[in-house]
């Protein structure tokens, strides 16, 4: 079984409701590309600590995003002041393995 995946890579809107939107677009461009499996930047919505301390959970947005488009959309998270190992890959609202 092949898998065609997409990695986006762009600026990412500073406010996360601008950046849902971009994120959006990007997703449904890659899905109207063939994408099945689309790996977002891990500065889509802002960085994990950003999220910790708004207490904004983007999960919800992200997984109808993903069921919109009929894709698994993954978002890499950076932890601790940026360090990438130990970063999680999510699809969707489940946690698929560490970088």
């Amino acid at each position: 079984m092949k898998v065609k995946v997409a990695v986006l890579q762009y600026d990412c809107p500073e406010k996360p409701k601008d950046s849902l939107v971009k994120l959006e677009e990007m997703v449904a461009k890659a899905a109207k590309l063939g994408a099945q499996l689309i790996v977002a930047p891990e500065t889509a919505v802002g960085e994990a600590m950003d999220s910790k301390k708004s207490g904004k959970d983007y999960l919800p947005e992200l997984s109808a995003m993903a069921t919109k488009n009929n894709v698994y959309l993954a978002k890499p998270e950076i932890e601790d002041l940026g360090v990438m190992p130990g970063s999680d890959l999510r699809v969707g609202k489940s946690k698929i393995g560490n970088c």
